[in-house]
């Protein structure tokens, strides 16, 4: 097994650095019929599905339960961005999320609270897709994934490796629809947090490319910790 591991990180970090330097400035989205196709799929999903059941958890939550939960899974977060952090090299932030944790798991009851931000503990976010990126792995093609939105290869396989850190509480519960629950509870969280922001995607004269370039530019951002070099600004 872990034969095969190294083997699929190695082709996947040649193919990576490979593409990424196929893809010029006029060509950084070589899928993009097949993108749009995802995303038009995406755009449906919500309407009828995420969007309905989004409105009617807010109307029918107060907001003091609506907050608790969404401070319970941002805690469990601040797990996966401790463990990124320390791949990166971050020590003092990864402490600073431990320790995050640490007071809103016990002061917060197991992170209902966020008590951590309330005492001026910095919240941050990394994912495996920027530990990738900080360890020099390309990009690769820009990627629209059914369900989870914009992308590249480097990051939907950085989706892959945040899973491998296991924090989801469904994973302690015994019974299947108990696990169901609980995952069905992160997704509306996840998607009350967007609040109307796909309705200002929708608007824009083309979605698709507003969309990509907003989420290329927000991602160079995140990578770079807010400081960017302005050339990969001047690409969009």
């Amino acid at each position: 097994m872990k034969k095969i591991l190294v083997l699929f990180w190695s082709i996947f970090l040649f193919s990576c650095s490979t593409i990424d330097n196929l893809v010029t400035n006029d060509d950084l989205d070589p899928l993009e019929p097949i993108n749009r196709v995802v995303f038009d799929f995406n755009l449906t999903a919500d309407k009828y599905v995420l969007s309905p059941i989004n409105k009617g958890y807010q109307s029918v939550t107060p907001k003091y339960v609506q907050n608790r939960v969404s401070d319970f899974f941002g805690n469990l977060s601040d797990i996966k961005t401790a463990f990124n952090q320390f791949l990166q090299f971050k020590i003092v932030d990864g402490f600073g999320s431990i320790g995050r944790v640490a007071l809103n798991s016990t002061i917060g009851i197991l992170g209902l609270f966020d008590v951590a931000t309330d005492l001026k503990i910095t919240k941050k976010n990394e994912d495996f897709g920027q530990t990738l990126a900080v360890w020099g792995v390309g990009k690769g093609p820009f990627l629209m994934l059914p369900f989870f939105g914009p992308s590249t290869l480097r990051d939907a396989t950085g989706i892959v490796g945040d899973s491998w850190v296991k924090v989801n509480p469904q994973d302690q519960l015994p019974v299947q629809q108990d696990r169901l629950g609980v995952n069905i509870m992160k997704v509306i969280d996840a998607r009350s947090q967007l609040g109307s922001m796909l309705d200002v995607v929708k608007r824009k004269k083309d979605p698709y490319i507003f969309a990509r370039d907003g989420w290329l530019q927000k991602r160079e951002f995140d990578i770079y910790d807010g400081n960017p070099p302005q050339d990969d600004f001047n690409d969009f």
